[in-house]
């Protein structure tokens, strides 16, 4: 065994060590950065937190074992336990209602000892402890926790017809609170398979609200408190907040997220838009692969600059999603007959983008269907290249047409 004094930090039962284990899995840690699975002793008790980018799981567990009872006041810190130490009290368990010893040795690293098994795993090195969240409600509904997990089950389900067509990123599920209950919506167009809508009645407070939300973090909480019923966690109610979490940092920053409190358990999951959700990580990709410099970027537009041609990128909603370039080739002008002519006859010979008269203003677009994500950072690369090319080209001669 590794040499050091044990010093105790708390005595797990199984249920608390697979629900955290489980959780762990569906979160998919990466061990850096704030991303890790975190612990805090307090006397008569623990708080664990499974922090992720994409959202936090948090649950507090009240502790009678008399070693619980007092720990020692220099671990009564974040400490970042690997979570892959979790996993040996699961293989080793034999009776549910057995209890794992979890200790620190030498200040760095965890020791979990089950009936039949142990583990010794070092801390995450140079994990950022999380930071303190201040919640600020915007809507709250309450109702059985087994009937929004079957909800969600049923709304998570990909559709018989659109299997072996669904992209891979699903399309975005939709959660709604108001009067009427929870609602969850998602559209399996682009699958060619139609939109579903599942609700349940539930009590309601606050202001009617519609969000995305990541259906798969939802329906593995919702499957662990729903069927993992032990004392800490019993079957009761859960409900489904949504609204503006402040983060205690040197930002200040504030977003929007939904979160779902069941008993001592509580997952806060980050609102994203969606199209950042599907294709953000595609259209930066295509920005490294193409000769551009990135100007500025808000939520789903990005402003690039190639060869002093400013082009504008943004993703829209529709069937499929799609991406739009789109570049000022010429201003100045006043619509008319030649003006049209002119146009219609570039847009007749062009291969890639079209071009549109506003305002006064000719403009070189083009859409890219959001279809493949493995083909779209390529093609989208090329598509930039192309209207860069049309603008340079195409800008001298409708230049002249404003001289007249």
């Amino acid at each position: 065994m590794i040499p050091g004094t044990p010093v105790h930090l708390a005595h797990l039962d199984l249920s608390e060590v697979s629900f955290l284990s489980n959780l762990t899995s569906t979160f998919d840690l990466a061990e850096h950065g704030v991303d890790a699975l975190w612990l805090r002793v307090v006397p008569g008790g623990r708080t664990w937190i499974l922090e992720t980018p994409e959202g936090r799981v948090t649950r507090h567990v009240l502790s009678a074992h008399p070693d619980d009872a007092s720990p020692d006041p220099t671990l009564q810190r974040w400490l970042p336990i690997p979570e892959r130490i979790m996993r040996v009290a699961t293989t080793g368990a034999s009776d549910p209602t057995d209890e794992a010893s979890l200790t620190l040795v030498d200040g760095t690293t965890a020791v979990l000892t089950c009936p039949d098994t142990s583990g010794a795993v070092d801390l995450v090195a140079g994990a950022v402890p999380p930071v303190h969240h201040t919640w600020s409600e915007i809507a709250e509904v309450t109702l059985p926790t087994f009937r929004l997990a079957g909800l969600m089950w049923s709304a998570y389900a990909v559709p018989h017809a659109a299997r072996g067509r669904v992209p891979r990123r699903p399309p975005p599920m939709w959660l709604r609170l108001d009067d009427t209950g929870v609602t969850l919506h998602v559209d399996w167009n682009d699958a060619q398979s139609g939109r579903s809508t599942y609700r349940s009645d539930a009590e309601f407070e606050g202001e009617a609200i519609t969000v995305p939300i990541r259906p798969t973090l939802m329906n593995d909480f919702l499957h662990q408190v729903a069927f993992s019923s032990t004392e800490a966690m019993p079957a009761a109610p859960c409900t489904v907040h949504v609204g503006d979490v402040e983060i205690d940092d040197d930002t200040a920053s504030r977003r929007r997220a939904v979160a779902i409190r069941h008993g001592d358990a509580t997952l806060t999951i980050w609102v994203t838009d969606p199209l950042i959700e599907r294709w953000g990580s595609d259209v930066e990709r295509a920005i490294s692969l193409a000769d551009v410099e990135l100007i500025g970027n808000e939520d789903t537009e990005w402003l690039l600059r190639s060869f002093g041609v400013d082009v504008r990128v943004t993703l829209h909603h529709g069937h499929p999603d799609h991406i739009r370039t789109s570049a000022v080739v010429c201003t100045g002008l006043i619509e008319s007959v030649e003006v049209l002519h002119e146009i219609n006859q570039l847009n007749s010979v062009s291969t890639g983008p079209r071009f549109v008269l506003a305002d006064g203003t000719v403009h070189a677009v083009a859409d890219l269907p959001c279809s493949d994500h493995v083909k779209i950072g390529p093609a989208l690369a090329e598509t930039i290249d192309q209207l860069v090319t049309a603008t340079r080209r195409y800008a001298p001669l409708l230049g002249v047409l404003t001289a007249h």
